[in-house]
C-alpha cells in the first residue's frame, strides 16, 4: 500500500481558500492528493460521484465546487468517452502556483522535516500555558 500524498500549502492558500469557500478547497485537496505528475501539469482522474463519496458530501455539492474550480482555472477537464461513447470519469488537469498548494515529492522527507523542526522549537513557556489554562473545563 502507498503512503497517502502530502500536500503543502504555500504562502497564498489562506486567501485562495477563503475564496473558493470550505466545499471547493476540500475538493480541490482531493484531487491534487490523487493527482499524478505528468508532461504539462499534474493529472488525476475521478468522478464527481466518486469524488463526493470519499469526501462526503453530496454529489451536486462536488459538482458545483468543481465547476468553481474550473472557472478559477484551477482545473481543466480532459474528458474522454468510453468504449460504448458514454463519459466516464473525468480526467483534469490541475494547474496551481506553488505558492498555493502542492503535493510533496516524497512524504517521508516531509515528516522527517518537520520531526527536525519541532526538535528546534522551545518547549512550552508560561505564556502558552496560560493561554491553554483559559479554555472551558
Amino acid at each position: 500500500m502507498t503512503a497517502p500524498a502530502a500536500l503543502v500549502l504555500g504562502s497564498d492558500a489562506a486567501s485562495l481558500r477563503r475564496r473558493l469557500g470550505p466545499a471547493s478547497w476540500v475538493v480541490l485537496e482531493t484531487v491534487v492528493s490523487m493527482s499524478t505528475e505528468a508532461p504539462g501539469g499534474a493529472i488525476a482522474t475521478a468522478s464527481v460521484r466518486d469524488l463526493a463519496a470519499d469526501i462526503g458530501l453530496a454529489r451536486n455539492t462536488v459538482a458545483h465546487a468543481v465547476r468553481r474550480l474550473i472557472d478559477a482555472e484551477l482545473l481543466a477537464v480532459l474528458q474522454g468517452r468510453g468504449e460504448r461513447g458514454t463519459f466516464g470519469a473525468s480526467t483534469y488537469r490541475v494547474s496551481l502556483p506553488a505558492n498555493i498548494l502542492a503535493r510533496a515529492a516524497r512524504p517521508d522527507d516531509l515528516h522527517a522535516h518537520e520531526r527536525r523542526a519541532h526538535r528546534r522549537s522551545p518547549s512550552n513557556t508560561s505564556a502558552s500555558v496560560e493561554q491553554l489554562a483559559l479554555l472551558p473545563e
